[in-house]
Parts: C-alpha cells; sequence; structure tokens
C-alpha cells in the first residue's frame, strides 16, 4: 500500500522551523543526526553554505523518494514538535524575538501536521483492526474445527456397545473437553475407599467430576454417594455430575432446595457444547449462578440459551 505522501505546506514549514528554531549551524547540525536514523545523510552536505540553503537540500533529498525516507522525514517533523525550550535563542542579541520566531514556525508546522498525523493513525487503526479481524476469524475457525473433531469422536463414543468401556472413554472425553476450553482438570484419581472421575478448578473453585453413561436415568442412591465425597472435602468444593442419559425426578427434588454443593449435566447439555451453540464455561457459569439463586441443582441447556 502506497503510504501517504506529506502536503508541499508541511513540507515548507518543516524547513522553515528548522531554519528558525537553532541559530547556529552547529546546533542545528547535532539536532539533524540525533534525529535522523541516517546520519550519513546529514554529514555530506555542504554545511559552508548558508543554513538555508543546507535546509532546504536536505528535505528535498529526502521528499525526492519519500517511500523510503518518509519516517525519517515523520520522526524529523516529531522531534522538531517536541521542542519546548527555546534558551538557546534567547540568550542570544534579540532573543525574545529570535525565540518567537521559532515558536510561530514550530506552531505553524504542528496546526499543518496535525489533520495528516490523524489520517495516518486513522489509516493504521483500521489496518490493526483489520488485521485483528481476520486473525480472530482465523481463530474462530481453527476452534469450529476442534470442537467439531471432539463432536465426531463423541458420535463414536455413541457407538461402543460396551457400557464399561464407553464409561471410560467418557472420562477421557470430557478431560479433552475440560482442557479445549482451558479449564483447568485433573483426570480420574483414587483416594481411599473412594474412586473420583476427575477433578478440576474453574473461577477459582475446586470441582469434583463423575460422569455416567446408564442406560437409564441416574437414581438419588449416585447422587448421595458423589454428595458424600464432596463434603469430605474443603467448604468450598463443589461437584459437576454428568449423566448422559439424565436424572429421575427424585434426584433433582431431593438434591434441591437446600445448600447446593452439585450442578447437574446430561448429554443435552453436552451435545448442545459439540454442536457450538453453547461453550463450556459459559454453561457451567450459568448453572452454577442458576443454583446459587434458586438452590436447584439442575438447569436445562434449552433455558440458558432462551435467556441469552
Amino acid at each position: 500500500m502506497k503510504k501517504q505522501q506529506l502536503s508541499p505546506a508541511i513540507i515548507n514549514s518543516l524547513k522553515e522551523a528548522l531554519a528558525q528554531i537553532y541559530w547556529y549551524k552547529a546546533g542545528l547540525k547535532s539536532f539533524l543526526i540525533n534525529s535522523l536514523r541516517d546520519s550519513s545523510i546529514v554529514l555530506k552536505l555542504d554545511w559552508s553554505q548558508p543554513k538555508r540553503v543546507s535546509v532546504n537540500v536536505l528535505i528535498e533529498f529526502l521528499i525526492s523518494d519519500e517511500d523510503k525516507y518518509q519516517t525519517h522525514i515523520l520522526q524529523l517533523i516529531i522531534d522538531v514538535l517536541e521542542i519546548t525550550d527555546y534558551s538557546h535563542l534567547e540568550k542570544l542579541e534579540d532573543g525574545q524575538l529570535k525565540s518567537g520566531n521559532a515558536k510561530k514556525s514550530v506552531l505553524a508546522l504542528k496546526k499543518l501536521f496535525k489533520p495528516f498525523q490523524n489520517l495516518v493513525e486513522d489509516k493504521e487503526r483500521k489496518k490493526l483492526n483489520k488485521e485483528k479481524f481476520i486473525t480472530n476469524l482465523a481463530t474462530k475457525k481453527e476452534l469450529s474445527k476442534k470442537i467439531e473433531e471432539l463432536k465426531e469422536e463423541y458420535i463414536l463414543l455413541i457407538a461402543e456397545e460396551n457400557p464399561r468401556k464407553r464409561g471410560k472413554l467418557l472420562e477421557s472425553f470430557m478431560k479433552k473437553m475440560f482442557d479445549f476450553y482451558d479449564i483447568d482438570a485433573k483426570a480420574s484419581f483414587k483416594l481411599k475407599g473412594e474412586e473420583i472421575d476427575g477433578a478440576f478448578t474453574y473461577e477459582g473453585t475446586e470441582y469434583l467430576f463423575e460422569a455416567k453413561w446408564h442406560k437409564q436415568r441416574i437414581q438419588p442412591k449416585y447422587l448421595n454417594n458423589f454428595h458424600v465425597k464432596i463434603t469430605d472435602k474443603l467448604d468450598n468444593t463443589l461437584g459437576l455430575f454428568l449423566s448422559i442419559n439424565g436424572f429421575t425426578e427424585n434426584v433433582i427434588l431431593k438434591r434441591s432446595n437446600s445448600t447446593p454443593k452439585i450442578i447437574l449435566m446430561d448429554g443435552e447439555d453436552l451435545f448442545f457444547v459439540l454442536d457450538g451453540r453453547i461453550d463450556l464455561p459459559t454453561l457451567l457459569t450459568r448453572k452454577r449462578k442458576f443454583a446459587a439463586q434458586t438452590g436447584k441443582i439442575y438447569l436445562p441447556v434449552k433455558e440458558i440459551l432462551n435467556n441469552l
């Protein structure tokens, strides 16, 4: 993309400012060497000529290939506009006049340069926004691809006929799900007298995780056992119980309307996540919030989507 070109008015104003801000050539030469990235350009100038002639030769050289040297010119303008101390001029004969002329020339350059600067910054901002949009789009496509792969893996799980094997595969599958959403998950582990399918940390809270894939809906005894495991842990420990085929009404009623320590997730919840209609973190947050506000441990995913 071709760079935005500086107007002749800005170029002439820059020349005038450079001629005014330093009275002696040595001061101007030092300023230019420190400002320009390529000091050899300044050293090649014939400084035996009047100061304005040297400035004119320098700027004309830079704008002769503005695509190459525009960053040099822009930095030079910025450095000129940053000058606030004119004491080196005020000490000279007619110092107030020389200082006043320098200030006026810098102010004039500032007024002319500001619209150009805004235009360049706006173009850069649009460019960055476009790059960010493209990056986000690529990221979304990559995430969609990964969630689609998880969905295909889940479909293969459904086809598994061995219930025990399917249950174990479900545990490892859910570990992948947690990892995909950057939820700090631990694989299944055993403590004295008990086995836990997994655990994870989410929003500063520790969760124990249980997953069941029974043909029938889960009965109260399974949640009772899970509740004992949770209450043996620290007070802020909660539980997430996943039953692919759901829960009986007794389960939901028995564990609701008390201090909820467990939130429930079923196959429909999981399918909606894999279908990209809701992400797992949002699902967990909404379920936990609902349980905290109402005491009810089960919130259907369709109700969550209706209120998003």
